[in-house]
């Protein structure tokens, strides 16, 4: 995993200069089955964008089309009254990549306290199509 952390956060820098990213709008959401907010969708959007641009050479175009929720979380964790995802659950996102689509994995981990999550992304299973 911290493989992971730190290979996001140097594409992050590096794209981050570089990309025009598909601003998503606090209370919009990403089309699409995700059961992620909009707050979370737009937290993991510049590293879904980072690793889409591996796919996509010289590409700085990027906008997320669709949204599809492939394994669903248990909803067990009750914090200030209100119910959150207590698993991990995976996500699959197509990102518009210059007119090309990049199928990119996500899996997204609850805080065990707090109404926090996390995510991962990975560009193993980046997939262009």
């Amino acid at each position: 995993m911290k493989n992971y952390i730190v290979y996001i956060f140097v594409l992050s820098l590096f794209f981050n200069g570089i990309c025009i990213a598909s601003e998503v709008k606090s209370n919009n959401r990403y089309p699409g089955t995700s059961i992620a907010s909009a707050l979370l969708q737009k937290d993991a959007s510049l590293a879904v964008f980072s690793v889409a641009g591996l796919k996509v050479k010289n590409c700085t175009d990027f906008s997320v089309t669709d949204t599809s929720l492939q394994t669903k979380p248990e909803f067990n964790k009750i914090y200030n009254g209100y119910r959150y995802a207590s698993t991990p659950w995976f996500e699959e996102w197509t990102v518009n990549a210059c007119g090309k689509n990049v199928f990119v994995p996500i899996m997204f981990i609850p805080d065990v306290d707090g109404p926090g999550t996390s995510f991962a992304v990975s560009a193993d299973n980046v997939r262009l199509k």
